[in-house]
Parts: structure tokens; C-alpha cells; sequence
């Protein structure tokens, strides 16, 4: 039997925003199965200061995404 490929979408959202890097201590935003596909919306990092604090913290994304 064939599976079906899943579909998946990752909006840009203060929840699910993070700045600077990876880290393996932050939770998942979405888990996904070999061979599911994924959409990804992304942030330019240039919107924002290297000192910026973590988005859930005042977290203001530019309307036009």
C-alpha cells in the first residue's frame, strides 16, 4: 500500500518565531512524517536588531506577510 503524502503549513507567528539560530531546547512548531511536504513562511532576520528580545515578548510582525 501507497501512503499519501501529507500536506503542512508553518506561518510566521509570534508563537512560532525565533531569532538567532536553532537550539535544540526549544519545542517543535510542527512535526512532520518522512516524505510530507512543507510550506515554511519566512521572516527576513534584517526587520529586526541583533538585540532584539524573543518575539513572545512584544513580538510585532510586519503586516504585509
Amino acid at each position: 500500500m501507497i501512503s499519501q503524502m501529507t500536506g503542512h503549513y508553518l506561518f510566521a507567528t509570534c508563537n512560532t518565531l525565533h531569532l538567532n539560530g536553532f537550539s535544540a531546547t526549544l519545542k517543535p512548531a510542527l512535526v512532520v512524517k518522512s516524505g510530507d511536504r512543507v510550506h515554511v513562511q519566512a521572516v527576513s532576520d534584517s526587520l529586526y536588531n541583533a538585540d532584539d528580545k524573543a518575539p513572545q515578548s512584544g513580538c510585532r510582525l510586519p503586516r504585509n506577510l
